[in-house]
């Protein structure tokens, strides 16, 4: 009888210690605190932003410790359905929305930079100055300048050339609206076009293409004067 007793002891302490142990654990900081994602960028344009998003996980992570160490309230599964239990629940939603949001943020500047954009572009995106599609097409035009820069500006471009880099001036004399044919062969109408653009963007009306008027010709539209529709 005496070993049956100090058997069911054994039993109700060891049953006692796992629960407090699960407890324990449950609301140890290495499992019960927010932790911050590894692909959030930390060199956001906005350091405001990055350094919001860590205190607020720091304020999360002090209230669940708080109110199970204090109330006795998990809040992230709450027991009890009391005043002080709704009222904790609510502020923990509070404040891992704060999280979530200042979070959502750096996930999509770590998603924009791998698209190859930088800190200004997004800056620029996200207070709508720019559509993402203007930064790409802003894009393409800064690697075919760098590009041009390096092969064709040794000589400029003029009426009688053709190749692909006369191709490519033609398209972007007709996105700023000019109506010429787009072929590779520098004609009198992309000339006339040319002379144009620099007229109206008080350029040296040459129709020559030279590193200036390239550089103007590769800014986007609210960036330089919009031209009329050449004549052909």
């Amino acid at each position: 009888m005496k070993g049956i007793i100090i058997f069911l002891l054994v039993i109700i302490t060891l049953v006692m210690g796992y629960n407090q142990y699960h407890k324990y654990q449950r609301f140890h900081p290495k499992n019960v605190n927010y932790v911050s994602k590894d692909t959030v960028d930390n060199s956001y344009y906005d350091q405001n932003v990055v350094m919001d998003y860590y205190e607020a996980i720091e304020m999360l992570n002090g209230f669940v410790i708080s109110q199970w160490s204090t109330n006795r309230i998990d809040v992230r599964n709450p027991k009890k359905d009391n005043a002080a239990t709704q009222y904790a629940v609510n502020e923990y939603q509070k404040k891992i929305g704060k999280v979530k949001y200042y979070e959502a943020i750096l996930l999509q500047s770590t998603a924009y930079k791998s698209k190859g954009l930088s800190n200004e572009e997004i800056r620029l995106l996200e207070n709508n100055q720019r559509s993402s599609e203007d930064l790409s097409k802003q894009k393409q035009k800064d690697e075919f300048y760098n590009v041009f820069e390096k092969v064709i500006l040794q000589k400029t471009l003029q009426i009688g050339d053709r190749g692909p880099f006369v191709y490519e001036l033609q398209k972007q004399l007709t996105i700023d609206g000019y109506v010429i044919a787009v072929d590779g062969n520098f004609k009198i109408e992309t000339q006339t076009a040319l002379k144009d653009f620099e007229l109206k963007n008080q350029l040296y009306p040459d129709g020559i293409l030279d590193v200036l008027t390239l550089r103007e010709l590769l800014k986007s539209p609210n960036e330089k004067t919009r031209p009329l529709i050449a004549t052909q």
